[in-house]
């Protein structure tokens, strides 16, 4: 028998040999792991900001318009003494870039990754938690939760904050390793969190008593997990009574989040649903369950998508595009781009009050209003100029009508009475500029100034707040400037009473102190039209004929003045005014098909002549 000896040498060198070529098998698992997992950051970041940037961009502006985030000592003194007021500064921040198109998505896209990547942390602090793509995909849950709470118009970013705030103690706490240490941490952070979060500390609180939880388990030395959750319970309770003797809230609010949403007392489901996935979350990774579930890379791959797919599911559920296209029209209208509200109507018909408001402006600003007026489905006079309601957001619209048209003061109280109606008592930047052009134009330049002087603090307002101020008692300034110049000329010599249920008088007693404004005469004709007094339209247009003889009437004009004559004449010889052919033989052809379908001769209306006077005054 042979014996063959290896020489232990050679039996090294084979097992370093096998230990290389694993390490270096591993070292390639967890660079295509590491891989995986930035290039999910990276699409779950462009995702995100392609959608706020795109389909959801009109509610950032909406955002930004309530508040005035001022770069000064007091705003910042202010902010801070409200509950969570760290949180709540941040937050208004972060709402200031809301303005740009671009920054805006970019800042609350960054926002929602910082809270992924702190989730993310989890695999790196706790050896109890593997590094699995399913595990890293799951850290994508809080901000995802967080970002359909924020599909709504009156959710503010604030939990957002408040919950990395709150994240990132919790890492903190959890890398303590000393359990006396780690109790003193905890006792302190839950009472600055409470100062600096607000009521979201239950958040930090339920985490880190799940923590202790855990750790009792797994070594049993502590109080118990009775005494633990009887200490987590009382101290969020004793922190909220301690934090009614700083502030002037009621002890139910303070248990809440005051700051997450616009009105204080309301709340929302996806709030909680998004704290719920929060808390779920951290707790699914602390007890350890993330690294005892066995996944092969095909089961893994199938899981990743699924999470997505059905998070894709829960964001488009609640996407609301009926709000998003009215905050655009309201947006378009702020920024006065009246070309695209046009172009924007003509891609779909708009259906809401205040979208006709916003197109009816644009269309008289763009001289087409009483050429184009029934080719939409108006809602009345309420389309034209609406009375004023109770509310933050339907003054504003009607403010940038009578303010278009040169009713400065009942611009100027529907925007006052719009700010002072915003549910969290915010400043708005947008009223703030228009409460400082009417005091410019009405001579007021002493308000005017203080106007002034809080948005000159601001980022995005201070440019255009010190061009105001040179405007600032200088007549000369104000008569040449191309939006101030024409409103000043426009101002009421005297005193009348402002009814706004009939403005036929008032825009007659304007147009009289200021004729040129082509603006109110279009509203003047759009208002008879609405209303169908063909007795007051009639009169309107021959006081404007007598000012421009020569001036071409608008189409809806002509076609109800051709109704007004037919009522009292059996032909069209005589007219006193300039009436297109075209107009004259569609009134024949509607005349006709009304006569040939006695029976449906409404549906033939609406069919072929809905866009006409004629259609709107017989059957409206």
């Amino acid at each position: 028998m042979v014996v063959v000896t290896i020489h232990p040498f050679t039996k090294i060198k084979h097992l370093y040999s096998i230990d290389t070529s694993l390490r270096s098998n591993y070292l390639m698992m967890q660079n295509k792991t590491t891989l995986f997992n930035v290039l999910q950051t990276l699409l779950f970041g462009l995702i995100a900001f392609l959608f706020w940037s795109n389909i959801y961009p009109a509610h950032l502006h909406f955002h930004e318009q309530f508040q005035l985030f001022n770069y000064s000592t007091a705003y910042f003194n202010e902010t801070i003494s409200l509950p969570g007021g760290i949180a709540h500064y941040i937050s208004r921040f972060i709402v200031q870039f809301y303005y740009d198109s671009f920054l805006g998505p970019l800042s609350l896209t960054f926002t929602l990754l910082i809270l992924q990547l702190l989730f993310a942390l989890f695999l790196h602090i706790l050896p109890s938690v593997s590094n699995k793509r399913i595990n890293y995909t799951i850290t994508f849950l809080p901000s995802i939760a967080i970002w359909g709470f924020l599909l709504n118009a009156d959710a503010m970013p604030y939990l957002l904050i408040a919950s990395i705030l709150n994240l990132a103690l919790v890492l903190i706490g959890i890398s303590i390793k000393s359990a006396s240490k780690r109790v003193v941490f905890e006792a302190i952070s839950a009472c600055l969190l409470f100062f600096i979060s607000g009521g979201t500390f239950i958040l930090y609180i339920c985490l880190m008593a799940s923590w202790e939880i855990i750790k009792y388990r797994e070594t049993g030395k502590g109080v118990g997990i009775f005494f633990i959750l009887l200490a987590a319970t009382l101290s969020w309770l004793g922190i909220i009574a301690i934090g009614t003797l700083f502030y002037n809230y009621p002890y139910s609010l303070l248990l809440d989040s005051i700051g997450s949403y616009r009105y204080p007392t309301m709340d929302y489901s996806e709030k909680y649903v998004a704290m719920f996935v929060f808390l779920l979350v951290g707790i699914y990774f602390m007890s350890g369950i993330s690294n005892k579930i066995m996944l092969r890379r095909l089961p893994a791959t199938i899981a990743v998508v699924c999470m997505g797919i059905l998070s894709a599911v829960y964001i488009y559920n609640l996407i609301d595009t009926q709000e998003e296209s009215v905050l655009e029209y309201d947006y378009l209208t702020r920024t006065k781009q009246w070309d695209q509200i046009i172009t924007k109507a003509s891609q779909k018909a708009p259906s809401i009050e205040w979208e006709l408001v916003c197109l009816n402006l644009a269309m008289a600003q763009k001289g087409t209003l009483c050429d184009k007026l029934f080719a939409y489905p108006q809602k009345g006079r309420a389309s034209l100029l609406p009375i004023y309601e109770q509310d933050y957001m339907s003054p504003q619209f009607a403010g940038e009508a009578y303010l278009s048209i040169g009713l400065i003061n009942t611009a100027q109280r529907f925007f006052f009475e719009a700010m002072e109606a915003i549910p969290d008592y915010q400043k708005s930047s947008r009223c703030y500029q228009r409460l400082a052009t009417t005091n410019i134009v009405n001579g007021r330049y002493e308000v005017a100034a203080l106007y002034l002087k809080k948005l000159s603090r601001t980022l995005y307002y201070r440019e255009w707040a010190n061009n105001m101020h040179h405007h600032l008692y200088n007549d000369t300034l104000i008569a040449n400037d191309q939006e101030l110049g024409p409103l000043r000329k426009g101002l009421f010599d005297k005193d009348f009473f402002m009814n706004e249920y009939k403005l036929e008088p008032v825009l007659l007693n304007l147009l009289n102190q200021y004729p040129n404004n082509n603006v109110a005469w279009q509203y003047l004709f759009a208002l008879c039209l609405m209303d169908k007094n063909l007795n007051q339209l009639e009169y309107a247009v021959n006081l404007y004929l007598n000012i421009y003889p020569e001036a071409k009437l608008p189409v809806h004009v002509q076609e109800a003045l051709l109704m007004q004559w037919l009522q009292t004449n059996n032909s069209l010889d005589g007219l006193p005014w300039q009436i297109d052919n075209q107009v004259k033989e569609r009134l024949m052809q509607f005349v006709n098909a009304l006569n040939q379908s006695p029976s449906t001769k409404e549906k033939v209306a609406r069919k072929q002549f809905n866009n006409t006077f004629w259609c709107y005054a017989l059957f409206g």
